[in-house]
């Protein structure tokens, strides 16, 4: 981000400025140089920032007067298709959507009825009561959950056994400068994996290392990530062509908040397993073993499910 500064002096002067996160060039100059470039690095606070920064003018007499002022720069977000999402800097070095998308590519239309007839590829959040599952098309609920999308929407095109490679870090239905996570990404968040036929795997992938593992939960948690801002919203997903209905509870559940919510989640990732399977964040709730709910990388049905979507900002 760039933006500058107006120095109306009629001596020399110097800029003092003490954050990081704020070049100015030039830092000095006389009565001659009257525009100041300021460039912002990006905003890795998760907040608002105020830079303060300081004109100091020297007169020639050898006086010198100091001015104080600040630069305003906005916590990080997104905006795309008229909606405004929170954007989180994780501590793998990337930003991240921290909200679930609610894009409705051109031409397409929420369907509330998954269904094996349905040619539908985007479908509405819901809720259920652990019997049955009711669509929600309130603004408001579609804003906090997102859609549930496809991997036809996802990536635009069908999946087929001679495509399934050429999907990994694809921008999909993100907007420019933002892809579909990979399944790389994820696994230098949450540290453990499903094994990958597509990269003829023969175990399942372990990194200990991973910003927000948790050897407990051999993975991470909803918890932990969501303590890093990532937002884990517990969305639910749609498999084998039906609203999933199972629903947290005192039973399989310790965090009194998520109660209510679906129990199962998954989110897309861009990396194939098979042709009709790429790789998910998927929650797994127990109450004697994963009570925070465990986040770790499973298989989704690319034909028969649809997930959330998060985007993660290109690298630059």
């Amino acid at each position: 981000m760039q933006t500058s500064v107006l120095i109306n002096a009629n001596c020399d002067w110097s800029i003092r400025c003490d954050s990081k996160f704020a070049t100015f060039s030039p830092a000095e100059g006389n009565a001659e140089t009257k525009q100041v470039k300021v460039t912002i690095a990006p905003n890795t606070t998760n907040e608002a920032l105020n830079i303060p920064f300081s004109v100091i003018l020297k007169g020639a007499n050898g006086e010198s007067k100091e001015i104080h002022e600040s630069i305003l720069v906005p916590e990080p977000s997104l905006t795309y298709g008229g909606d405004t999402y929170k954007v989180v800097y994780l501590n793998d070095g990337k930003f991240w959507m921290a909200e679930p998308l609610a894009y409705l590519p051109q031409g397409v239309e929420a369907s509330d009825a998954p269904s094996a007839d349905s040619k539908d590829i985007v479908f509405y959040p819901y809720s259920s009561d652990g019997t049955t599952c009711t669509a929600l098309k309130d603004a408001a609920s579609i804003k906090a959950k997102g859609y549930l999308y496809k991997a036809l929407a996802v990536f635009g095109d069908s999946i087929k056994e001679g495509n399934i490679g050429k999907f990994e870090g694809a921008q999909g239905i993100c907007p420019a400068g933002w892809h579909i996570p990979t399944r790389a990404e994820y696994i230098a968040l949450l540290g453990y994996s499903n094994k990958s036929t597509y990269a003829q795997e023969t175990a399942a992938i372990v990194d200990t290392t991973a910003c927000y593992y948790d050897k407990n939960y051999n993975g991470s948690s909803v918890r932990i990530l969501n303590e890093a801002g990532f937002n884990f919203v517990l969305s639910g997903t749609i498999a084998n062509n039906s609203y999933q209905k199972m629903i947290l509870s005192d039973s399989n559940c310790s965090v009194q908040s998520y109660l209510g919510n679906p129990s199962l989640t998954y989110v897309w990732t861009s990396s194939p397993h098979t042709a009709t399977q790429f790789f998910a964040a998927m929650t797994t709730f127990n109450k004697t073993t994963y009570p925070e709910g465990r986040v770790t990388l499973a298989y989704a049905d690319v034909n028969k499910g649809a997930n959330q979507v998060r985007c993660v900002r290109d690298a630059k």
